[in-house]
């Protein structure tokens, strides 16, 4: 697995502005919805905090598909073009389409997950009701525990999807232990050089100081960045199966 070529095949496209911009700005409303988020005190339970949450989630589900969508409509390009350029913006109607695919199998699959969400909700509530300064504390664990599970979840199904794009091939089990049983060595490189990149962006993130004004931009850049490269990863992934 090359994960140079992850990291640097996006800008040999002569269309990498282009690509860049239109994916930054479609990552832009999620990123500052999560930066307002941050600049409140995290109590789910209060007015504003609540509205704010209600928003970002709305951002989320909007913004991924587009972005999920990208991810696998880039992959399965890629794939069937081998040392293509990145897809571009112009195949909207795929993009959307995977996008939407993808969100319907990740509600699927995240079912069982939202008894997580609920445990948590409950036990913050009970403790809003006694008046305990933090009743959010157990929901908001919860809800970084399903966003871990949600993450590694999508690197097992999503090689399977980008084959041919078909809604089946998410839950298409045999292909997908297939893909990890012939290249074991491969998944977990695509899984341990996924995790490390999204570490790297939270440390970035957390650790560096940056003006939300200038951050908000950076981020949707970064955002869009990552799918890029994680589109690569899986590509390469798939290939070496082949």
């Amino acid at each position: 697995m090359d994960i140079i070529k992850s990291l640097t095949y996006i800008y040999k496209d002569k269309n990498k502005y282009y690509n860049l911009i239109i994916g930054s700005l479609i990552a832009f409303p999620l990123c500052m919805a999560e930066a307002i988020m941050n600049m409140y005190s995290p109590r789910p339970f209060s007015a504003p905090y609540g509205f704010i949450c209600m928003v970002y989630g709305i951002c989320s589900i909007i913004v991924g598909i587009f972005l999920t969508g990208y991810l696998c409509a880039n992959s399965h390009y890629r794939l069937k073009n081998e040392n293509a350029a990145p897809l571009t913006w112009a195949n909207l109607d795929v993009i959307l389409i995977s996008g939407l695919k993808s969100l319907l199998a990740n509600i699927i699959y995240k079912i069982p997950l939202l008894l997580i969400l609920f445990i948590g909700f409950a036990v913050s509530i009970i403790k809003m009701l006694d008046l305990v300064q933090n009743p959010g504390a157990e929901y908001t664990a919860c809800l970084k525990i399903v966003s871990a599970i949600s993450y590694l979840i999508e690197i097992f199904i999503i090689p399977s999807f980008i084959i041919d794009l078909k809604l089946d091939s998410f839950f298409n089990f045999k292909r997908i232990g297939k893909l990890i049983r012939n290249n074991t060595t491969g998944f977990i490189l695509l899984l341990i050089t996924s995790l490390i990149i999204t570490t790297i962006y939270t440390i970035f993130k957390t650790a560096l100081h940056i003006p939300v004004i200038l951050w908000i931009p950076i981020d949707s850049f970064l955002t869009f960045y990552m799918v890029t490269i994680k589109s690569d990863l899986i590509t390469q992934f798939v290939k070496e199966n082949n």
